[in-house]
């Protein structure tokens, strides 16, 4: 009898529980049932319009967000987690997750901050990496920012990332040289750190932090990365060598940064500089193309156009420096 009354007791107490759960209910994605992770999506703003898709989908360097609760220079525990890229971004969930039951709304919003690729961790200052021959090099001195404030609990926060740094892209116009070998770009008397303010203005979607050349920062030369060679039409099909880079808004004029170009064609080696008087300003958050042409001995301007990621106008001497 007493083997039998248990036995009912059990089975009592299992339905009892199974009715619990059942009214319980599955998770939603508006009110996540327990300590849910903070998951996310992510797009990139400003990019060029020929870019079908604009989610964020590295395919080189460090493939990782790093998401702060409210701003970039919080140091608390739990308001802060990685994100790596495989497909699909996903939570890092062994000690670098953020977790809904862990975050107190302000003024009845749930702020983040996130930063792509590489961690500043809270820092006010940054770098780009001088070398960006390699792939890996380019792509992690791009700085990605992006603010998002959301009004409930969600299952995913959307993140729109923006250029918070300058891409310079130099254009070389080598198709008419003889004996053309080889060419290379460097950005002499360049500087590549920055200083970054979180807070101050508050953060908002459209200005996520603020980003400046460090004030005291010294000047060097920085090796772009080369891209795939474009072309042109001018009795026939002509080569134009790219070379871009990323770095902090600054200008490209006799006093500031300078565009480096040697020509080698056949055993001979020339080196033309463009500074120009009137200067040509990179600013942050957008894409300025500057293209040369190689004639004879001498390099003419071509163009100069901006892009998100206004046209803009300038004029100065490029000069051969080595005959």
């Amino acid at each position: 009898m007493k083997t039998t009354l248990f036995t009912h007791v059990t089975v009592a107490f299992s339905c009892c529980l199974a009715t619990f759960t059942a009214y319980a209910g599955p998770e939603t994605e508006i009110d996540p049932i327990g300590n849910a992770p903070v998951t996310i999506s992510a797009s990139i703003s400003g990019e060029v319009v020929t870019k079908a898709d604009n989610n964020y989908q590295p395919a080189e360097g460090n493939k990782k967000i790093f998401l702060y609760y409210k701003d970039g220079s919080n140091v608390k525990a739990h308001e802060k987690g990685v994100y790596s890229y495989s497909g699909s971004w996903t939570a890092e969930l062994s000690g670098n997750s953020i977790f809904w039951d862990d975050l107190e709304d302000v003024n009845g919003e749930y702020p983040f901050f996130a930063v792509s690729p590489t961690d500043l961790d809270k820092a006010t200052t940054g770098s780009i990496v001088q070398n960006q021959s390699a792939n890996a090099d380019f792509a992690n001195s791009d700085l990605l920012m992006a603010f998002s404030e959301v009004a409930a609990k969600k299952a995913k926060v959307p993140l729109i990332f923006k250029h918070m740094l300058a891409k310079l892209t130099v254009k070389v116009k080598v198709g008419t040289i003889t004996n053309f070998t080889s060419s290379t770009v460097t950005i002499q008397n360049a500087k590549k750190e920055f200083t970054v303010n979180y807070t101050s203005p508050a953060p908002t979607a459209a200005v996520p932090a603020t980003v400046v050349v460090k004030s005291d920062a010294t000047t060097t030369e920085l090796t772009p990365h080369s891209e795939a060679d474009d072309s042109y039409e001018d009795n026939g099909v002509k080569t134009i060598k790219v070379y871009s880079i990323i770095l902090p808004a600054q200008e490209i004029s006799n006093s500031g940064a300078k565009v480096k170009t040697t020509i080698t064609a056949g055993t001979a080696t020339n080196i033309y500089t463009y500074a120009p008087v009137i200067p040509v300003s990179l600013a942050n958050g957008t894409h300025t193309t500057l293209t040369l042409t190689v004639k004879g001995t001498g390099v003419e301007l071509d163009d100069v156009k901006v892009t998100d990621w206004t046209t803009a106008a300038a004029d100065g001497n490029i000069t051969i420096d080595t005959p």
